[in-house]
């Protein structure tokens, strides 16, 4: 599996490309060819007609093109989680998801019009979304705050990328502190907060000192490894 940093990267590598209904990443070029086989038509005269559209489309034949679900699924198909014959829509790639709260690194934005997910993006952290809105934008990054009315449901796509973090239990309640020093000094500091017992994210290490958050991959209060041992539930 793919791991939400690898899959942000992907997105970003997108920005810029253009929008058009049902398109999964694949080339105006490849497009055509699809269509006109569809259609019946010969290769050769496929082919005399790719010559002549080179001359006249403003953007080239090699240009990618996708809609919302198919920006997600190119990237997927890059990272190597799905196969060339996966295809879905948002409603099925909200399927696909653990539902959460809010969003949040690596999560998937959902617009829901009421009976079905209609639109899909990628968030880059909880403030900001990558997403192929339309034709006149194609895909872009602006913040989730732009279009909070219509990003009302977030995933975790569990499914293809692996969102597992080092996660420690505490039996007891502890003291965490501002600063690893603080935490390995045992500084008596109003900035000192109480961590109830329960299941906590390991976000980083210090020294002799760590630091544990509620959420993955935010910054949390500093422990030192000591009175993390002696509180932790094994």
């Amino acid at each position: 599996m793919a791991t939400a940093s690898q899959m942000i990267k992907e997105a970003y590598s997108l920005v810029g490309q253009p929008y058009l209904w049902g398109g999964n990443g694949e080339t105006l070029e490849e497009i055509i060819r699809k269509y006109a086989d569809g259609k019946g038509q010969g290769k050769s005269a496929t082919d005399d007609m790719i010559k002549f559209l080179k001359g006249i489309i403003p953007v080239g034949l090699d240009t990618h093109f996708q809609d919302c679900s198919g920006m997600v699924i190119e990237i997927l198909r890059k990272l190597g989680v799905i196969d060339n014959k996966y295809d879905a829509t948002a409603e099925g790639l909200w399927k696909a998801c653990k539902k959460i709260d809010k969003p949040c690194e690596g999560a998937w934005a959902f617009y829901f019009d009421g009976k079905k997910h209609n639109h899909i993006g990628i968030c880059v952290n909880n403030l900001t979304v990558i997403h192929c809105l339309s034709t006149k934008t194609g895909v872009i990054v602006e913040p989730i705050e732009r279009r909070k009315e219509k990003w009302v449901n977030f995933g975790l796509p569990t499914a293809f990328i692996d969102f597992s973090y080092d996660t420690v239990t505490l039996k007891d309640d502890v003291w965490v502190y501002r600063t690893a020093k603080e935490a390995e000094e045992k500084k008596d500091t109003s900035t000192k907060i109480l961590y109830k017992k329960g299941e906590y994210y390991k976000f980083k290490t210090y020294g002799n000192c760590t630091n544990i958050s509620k959420k993955p991959d935010v910054a949390g209060g500093w422990i030192s490894n000591l009175d993390l041992h002696s509180a932790e539930e094994w």
